[in-house]
């Protein structure tokens, strides 16, 4: 029995040894990649995460191991991350989607990328990774201590150390990242299964330390040359993006990491992996292309607007002045041949005069617009309170018999351009005024929707309203959806807003029906 135990007590030992380098290797390599990876029980705890993961959430292992994290995610968010996990785990048909995460406020855009694992025990596990615009992670590994007895023990080690290698393999594929190691003393190169697929070779092939660098293409060869020199020689490790030629011709950007290894301070071995980050590398190239071409077509249409906003500003200053001599004879007709001036004259002469003074409305609103679009934005902390405050007070002075119920929810104070924002404000609440004017009693309400990443206020009246397929022309110049023998105006006023709320960051849109209302918004970002 004594002998027994012994050998069972040094197999035990030995599996431990195994185990614990085959830990130690796992952890280098997987720490060594940038995706965050993860591996869920049935019952949604985390048993594995590498640093990546623990970063994302800024947490520690000690608070993630073991743990739903549930309460790490928005609630909003909870049941469609659990629904997915469930659904991988009991179906056994991996996921591949691209949806948001938010953490700590930050929402960031992932792809994440599950898969089932089933050990030899029949235990399930799900395997997943984590992938954001630019940053590439990989899994690493958290190994449940067995309390059974001594032969089982052993035996749970043993199936741990294989599962172990499975679950590298699986999150290699997941994220298409190889190992490879070289060996200086034995002149030996190791590659992984994921190397070999990555170089497009049969996982037979022996790749000899002389030759593989054939693999790299002609440009990145002094690069990569130089990096595994100093790793060598200097004990320097490296981290580069370069390209790859397949075995089949194939172009394919990597990142390769490389690791030294010491023994008696010389180094002995070099580590590291290979990661396939083709696609990102083109996904980048394309976005600089189509920023280059943004960037033009930005420059040429602000080139454009400024010429429009001279133009515009020239005209309306250089109407003026026949404008005033227009309505100077008017006035001077008027005056001086009142006498003689027949009934139909003189409806003429007041017709003129009608013209002139809407004219000169006109060209008014016509340079506030050409204003609001060149003055530099002086933006602070304001209450709109005040503001929209002041406002119901003028208009209820200019009607005086009017019977108008305001409705005012407490607005939040913003951060903007006070003078500009007032008259977003005095153009929504005047035109609400405006088209009520055919109510014996008219309501107007004003109020606020808080979103997450902006402020949303409305005007809502129950005035005349309008037809939604027209919609699309309320915000543009010179845009009228009501005669102006019915409600006046110079169809500038909301053009005016749409540049404001724009300038500001913001949008702007309306709904209604006719003879039914209308409801106004606009929004500005929440600071």
């Amino acid at each position: 029995f004594a002998m027994e135990y012994a050998e069972k007590e040094a197999g035990r030992k030995q599996a431990e040894i195994m185990l614990r380098e085959e830990k130690d290797r796992i952890k280098t390599i997987l720490d060594l990649v940038g995706d965050p990876i993860f591996v869920k029980d049935n019952d949604h705890r985390i048993t594995l995460a590498n640093r990546a993961f623990y970063d994302i959430f800024n947490m520690d292992e000690a608070s993630v191991i073991g743990y739903t994290l549930v309460e790490a995610v928005p609630e909003n968010e909870r049941h469609h991350f659990l629904e997915v996990d469930r659904r991988v785990l009991d179906t056994g048909i991996s996921d591949l989607r691209e949806e948001e995460l938010t953490v700590a406020d930050l929402t960031r855009t992932i792809i994440t990328r599950k898969t089932r694992f089933t050990d030899e025990s029949g235990k399930k596990f799900l395997v997943g990774s984590i992938h954001d615009i630019t940053d590439r992670k990989q899994a690493e590994e958290a190994l449940n201590d067995a309390n059974a007895n001594l032969e089982q023990r052993i035996l749970d080690r043993t199936i741990e150390l294989e599962r172990n290698k499975q679950l590298l393999e699986e999150t290699g594929r997941l994220a298409r990242v190889g190992g490879w190691e070289i060996d200086i003393k034995a002149n030996s190169l190791y590659w992984s299964e994921t190397t070999h697929k990555i170089h497009e070779v049969e996982p037979g092939f022996v790749p000899d330390v002389s030759t593989a660098i054939n693999f790299f293409a002609p440009e990145s060869i002094p690069v990569i040359s130089g990096c595994v020199e100093r790793a060598i020689n200097k004990g320097e490790p490296y981290d580069v993006e370069i390209e790859l030629i397949t075995a089949k011709g194939n172009r394919l950007w990597t990142r390769a990491i490389g690791e030294p290894y010491c023994e008696n301070g010389e180094v002995v071995k070099v580590k590291g992996i290979f990661q396939d980050i083709d696609e990102r590398k083109h996904s980048e190239q394309e976005r600089e292309v189509l920023i280059g071409q943004i960037e033009q077509r930005s420059s040429l249409l602000e080139a454009t607007n400024n010429e429009l906003e001279a133009f515009s500003y020239s005209v309306s200053h250089d109407l003026r002045a026949p404008l005033r001599h227009v309505s100077g004879y008017v006035e001077l007709l008027n005056k001086r041949f009142q006498s003689v001036l027949s009934e139909k004259g003189r409806h003429y002469l007041d017709s003129i005069a009608d013209s002139v003074h809407v004219m000169g409305a006109l060209i008014d609103d016509l340079l506030q617009f050409s204003r609001s679009g060149r003055t530099e934005i002086h933006q602070t902390d304001f209450e709109m309170n005040e503001i929209v405050k002041e406002i119901i007070e003028s208009l209820a002075i200019d009607s005086p018999d009017r019977k108008i119920e305001w409705v005012k929810e407490k607005l939040p104070s913003v951060h903007g351009d006070e003078a500009m924002l007032r008259l977003v404000w005095t153009n929504l609440l005047s035109n609400a005024v405006k088209f009520t004017r055919t109510r014996k009693k008219a309501k107007i309400e004003i109020g606020v929707q808080k979103e997450n990443r902006e402020l949303v206020f409305f005007v809502r009246d129950n005035g005349v309203g309008f037809d939604m397929q027209y919609a699309q022309k309320l915000f543009g110049v010179f845009q009228r959806l009501h005669p102006t023998e019915e409600f006046e105006g110079t169809g500038i006023g909301l053009a005016n807003v749409k540049r404001i709320v724009l300038r500001h960051g913001g949008r702007t849109w309306a709904e209604a029906e006719p003879d039914k209302g209308a409801v106004f918004y606009f929004s500005i970002p929440n600071k």
